[in-house]
């Protein structure tokens, strides 16, 4: 330090105390303001956060309104249809719904868009629904609730909207069998309920396709016996059992009534339309020889009440729209026969030689099937028998059933009890494709 007349000299680097105490303040304001800052970014993320999670909950809470609105139309459209085209406000406060007809298939399909809101928030979730009759599943060349007996059988897949089927006729009463001239697809699927093991025995047979089981089945492959045979795909379980609606018969007024129809060695073709029998048998006339042969000219459901047997050389087929009778121009998704027994012994069978061509769905009525006939379409019965003896054990006396991928893009429905409401499509963005 440095005295000079009476003045006392700091060094440079001692504040003065003044100085002193305005670089502490200055200090304290800017860490303030810096807390301050840290302190309103905080509560802005926090209000942020919280708004956030009102607004994830408030979109869960619509989503879940959402779907809570659809549950009263499903109950309503099991008893009627609904209006369409117009917002209808659900049981539940905050929730509504809205019913379109889809165009493409105006028998029955509807785009049901249901709305949940919030507050400001709002979902949708879309459903197409399927409401009707319920549908028949013609997706297997023959399928039996209590399991199958195929010997010395050929099963395979055809497909009639892209490759007409050709059949090879007897020329006489008594002649050769008649045989498939078309391509086949591969996809003749065969499948049962049943769990049960040996519940379908395939001996000596071919199958190409798969062969499904009843769900839950713990091993397939004890389920199926196969014997000397050549099975294409795999054995497996079903994902759910196969249903099978009742049949109800249509009142008589809407029908056709064709009572007991016995053809020997006669013609009948039916127009367009729904028709019902007591039952069917198609006869040879062994004096003259001719053949028994019964057709349709377009789209016809056929009701049977009672047996249905095609005998030898005689012929049960559909035919397109627009086709002259007895042009056998098959085509089993137009003659769809639902068939129910009247008698404990009822069954439906097809005997040496016969050709048919239908979706035939009889899921209480056993479905045989000897030496050397063809069927082409699809079958549901209860227990099915398709065999031939060894001493005739050659490929046309083989009976043959060979599934019609035509009807895989066809929605076939039966009279039964009730409306069955299917989902077909659920999702919480609108269709691909516009109802």
């Amino acid at each position: 330090m440095v005295q000079s007349r009476g003045q006392v000299h700091l060094p440079p680097s001692v504040k003065a105390p003044a100085e002193r105490g305005a670089v502490l303040l200055l200090s304290i304001y800017l860490l303030s303001m810096s807390f301050l800052v840290l302190a309103g970014v905080s509560l802005q993320r926090t209000l942020q956060e919280t708004q956030l999670s009102t607004r994830s909950a408030q979109t869960q809470q619509a989503l879940w309104l959402a779907e809570g609105g659809l549950e009263g139309v499903l109950r309503a459209l099991r008893t009627s249809l609904p209006t369409l085209d117009v917002e209808i406000p659900s049981s539940l406060s905050g929730a509504s719904y809205r019913v379109s007809r889809k165009v493409t298939d105006p028998s029955g399909q509807y785009l049901i868009t249901s709305t949940g809101t919030i507050q400001n928030v709002s979902q949708r979730v879309y459903v197409l629904v399927d409401v009707g009759p319920p549908r028949i599943d013609f997706r297997y060349a023959g399928f039996w609730g209590d399991g199958a007996y195929l010997s010395r059988a050929i099963v395979g897949g055809i497909d009639t909207d892209t490759t007409p089927a050709v059949i090879k006729h007897p020329l006489i009463l008594g002649g050769p069998s008649p045989s498939l001239q078309s391509p086949t697809t591969g996809h003749g699927d065969i499948g049962t309920n049943a769990t049960a093991p040996n519940s379908i025995e395939v001996r000596h047979a071919t199958v190409d396709g798969n062969i499904l089981v009843g769900a839950g089945a713990s091993d397939p492959s004890q389920v199926v016996q196969i014997v000397d045979s050549t099975v294409t795909g795999q054995v497996k379980p079903l994902a759910d059992p196969m249903t099978f609606p009742p049949i109800v018969v249509p009142s008589v007024p809407l029908l056709n009534e064709l009572r007991n129809l016995t053809l020997i060695g006669q013609k009948k073709c039916l127009s367009p339309g729904t028709y019902s029998a007591t039952s069917i048998f198609l006869y040879p006339d062994t004096k003259t020889g001719q053949t028994s042969e019964l057709c349709t000219t377009g789209p016809v459901d056929l009701y049977v009440t009672g047996p249905i047997e095609v005998a030898r050389y005689s012929q049960l087929y559909g035919q397109p729209a627009g086709n002259a009778p007895f042009q056998q121009h098959y085509s089993p998704k137009n003659l769809r026969i639902f068939a129910v027994p009247k008698n404990p012994g009822d069954e439906v069978s097809f005997k040496r030689a016969s050709v048919a061509a239908a979706a035939l769905y009889a899921p209480d009525m056993p479905v045989r099937f000897v030496r050397g006939n063809v069927f082409m379409g699809s079958i549901i019965g209860k227990i099915g028998r398709l065999s031939r003896q060894a001493a005739f054990d050659t490929a046309p006396n083989r009976p043959k059933i060979y599934h019609d991928a035509a009807l895989d893009r066809l929605t076939i429905r039966v009279n039964s009890t009730g409306t069955k409401v299917t989902v077909l499509w659920y999702g919480t963005s609108p269709p691909a494709t516009p109802p």
